[in-house]
């Protein structure tokens, strides 16, 4: 990567120098970002990563649980002070406390550990990471962009967005439109519970959201994710779940996208990925899998579309919006979970209470579904919504 040691250009003037020079930009230093970097570097393309935080990792945002199926797409073992507490599925419980069981080997996670071990990766294979590099303009020019930041300007050929839930930056580099997002708030508790299964609680007025309750060993990560009213909604959580306020150690929040991928993800010379574009399964709102691939893939892509390849960003697209997490099929489900109120929520799950999903047969379910006439009428407009369901419960989280 190349310095040049220029005079800092104030805001409001167009950009004419620049103190970095490199082939991609990513900004964002998440989940997204960092399998991005790491990817185009190990293709040999030049990256420097912007990240507006001081610390990579810090401050964690979610409930922090990976299954075996996305930590595959990062390519890292199953080892390090990352992981902090195995699990065997999840179940999902309804109101009157009957649970489905999907079995599906995971981990709770030290999300901030993942990611600076993700970090580590990248530097390694030799991506710049620039810390408190907040972006505060973008001028595209002769189909490269010069980035204001807090630590200088970049001149990119590329730029990979990877901002999170974000309606600022998208906009500067001309992606349309604010994402729709849910919001979530966390709690970290002073708990153990070695339990084998993350729960997530559901009932009618979360309308698709959920509480959630990860055991990690010597701790919990609980919380809720719901359009509104989520001080009331941890209120809930607590009371159900017995959580006393010296019990917590710490809150953490965020949003998440859940109108599926943006109508546009490739503008010019520039890409969206993870939660920028959309990329969250609008089911079970989880992001990490939408992260992970999403930058895994577009740091390979965009390498090889800076080589020649003229069909790269637009092979990458494609992929991504056929793969089973982000079907648009997953939006209709999503919506049609929505709708259902407590007590359908519990015959649901009081149908095949305690039973792991993924080993009950089709023909069984069904049987079990048809032997109650009334919870039939009232599924029928979403029993079509079935179809595929353990390809994207692959996905889940």
């Amino acid at each position: 990567m190349s310095y040049l040691h220029v005079p800092r250009v104030f805001r409001g003037l167009k950009i004419t120098a620049y103190d970095i020079v490199t082939d991609i930009a990513v900004i964002g230093g998440g989940m997204a970002g960092l399998m991005s970097a790491l990817e185009a570097s190990r293709a040999g393309a030049k990256v420097v990563l912007l990240d507006s935080r001081k610390e990579v990792g810090l401050p964690v945002r979610c409930g922090e649980a990976i299954s075996e199926n996305t930590l595959s797409v990062t390519g890292l073992k199953v080892e390090g002070e990352w992981i902090a507490h195995p699990v065997e599925g999840f179940r999902v419980r309804s109101p009157s406390g009957d649970d489905l069981h999907i079995r599906m080997k995971g981990f709770s996670i030290k999300r901030d550990l993942f990611e600076k071990e993700l970090a580590s990766l990248s530097g390694s294979a030799g991506t710049d990471i620039l810390s408190s590099a907040t972006v505060e303009s973008a001028e595209p020019a002769d189909g490269q962009w010069f980035l204001r930041t807090l630590r200088g300007t970049v001149k990119a050929r590329f730029v990979i967005i990877a901002c999170g839930a974000n309606n600022y930056l998208p906009g500067l580099f001309g992606f349309e439109g604010p994402q729709n997002c849910y919001k979530g708030i966390g709690i970290k508790l002073r708990r153990k519970d070695k339990g084998n299964d993350l729960i997530f609680m559901v009932k009618g007025d979360l309308q698709g959201g959920y509480g959630w309750y990860f055991p990690r060993g010597d701790g919990v990560n609980a919380g809720v994710c719901a359009l509104s009213d989520l001080i009331s909604q941890l209120d809930w959580l607590k009371r159900t779940l017995s959580i006393r306020d010296d019990e917590i150690i710490s809150y953490h929040g965020g949003a998440i996208p859940v109108d599926g991928l943006r109508a546009g993800l490739i503008g010019s010379s520039c890409l969206l990925v993870g939660d920028a574009g959309g990329f969250s399964n609008p089911i079970t709102k989880g992001g990490i899998i939408g992260a992970v691939l999403s930058g895994r893939e577009a740091g390979k892509a965009v390498a090889s579309f800076l080589t020649g390849d003229g069909t790269a960003l637009t092979d990458w697209e494609e992929r991504m919006r056929s793969h089973t997490a982000f079907s648009p099929l997953n939006l209709k489900r999503a919506e049609f979970l929505g709708s259902l109120e407590d007590g359908l929520l519990d015959e649901i799950t009081g149908l095949v209470s305690g039973r792991d999903v993924n080993t009950l047969p089709t023909s069984e379910l069904m049987r079990l579904v048809l032997s109650r006439p009334d919870l039939m009428r009232r599924l029928k407009r979403g029993v079509h919504l079935v179809r595929g369901g353990r390809e994207w419960m692959k996905w889940s989280f």
